[in-house]
């Protein structure tokens, strides 16, 4: 996934969609049809886990290149009062329709991030266990080094992370045994 907007590129779409469970939408494969091809390895999700960390950032990179398209486009260029001359070729129109198709382009980026950090912090928090639940939120949503969390929840580096490890096994049962209720053979 290219996460490095400064350069143009563009955050990652989801990869598949279920209307059923929420979670879906950020955790399913592209082929939806074939059971095997959408089970994902522990891996994958810590994959996706650790991309939860650059959604925040690239949010706002994507908020600040929409309050710039904002402030570059003058709204006093054309007073009502003024006659407007036809051409074959209207450049202030021109410029405005592209314009709000970047901020378009721009405002889905934002909301296909929003639905994913939502859909993963849906899925973490599906976790029952209070300590795999706290590991998972601390380390991979807040950004907490695994020194400060170790810290804040009084345990040594093993515990957190067998507790993140156990956690994440969680994770791949739910997302694997979700496409068992989906029907998926």
């Amino acid at each position: 996934m290219d996460w490095n907007f400064r350069k143009g590129g563009s955050p990652p779409t989801p990869m598949g969609e279920c209307a059923s469970h929420r979670h879906c939408t950020f955790f399913l494969a592209p082929n939806l049809k074939n059971r095997s091809s959408c089970l994902m390895t522990k891996e994958e999700i810590v994959e996706r886990l650790k991309n939860l960390k650059k959604i925040d950032k690239a949010i706002i990179i994507l908020q600040r290149k929409l309050k710039e398209l904002d402030n570059n486009y003058n709204h006093t260029s054309l007073s009502f009062e003024q006659k407007i001359s036809s051409s074959k070729v209207n450049t202030t129109e021109k410029k405005l329709i592209n314009t709000l198709k970047k901020k378009d382009d721009i405002t889905r980026k934002i909301m296909t991030l929003t639905e994913e950090k939502f859909a993963t912090t849906d899925l973490i928090n599906k976790l029952e266990e209070p300590e795999e639940w706290l590991s998972l939120r601390m380390l991979y949503l807040h950004g907490y080094a695994a020194a400060e969390v170790c810290k804040e929840m009084k345990v040594s580096k093993a515990t957190l992370y067998r507790a993140r490890d156990r956690a994440i096994e969680h994770l791949e049962a739910e997302v694997n045994n979700s496409y068992d209720r989906l029907g998926f053979d």
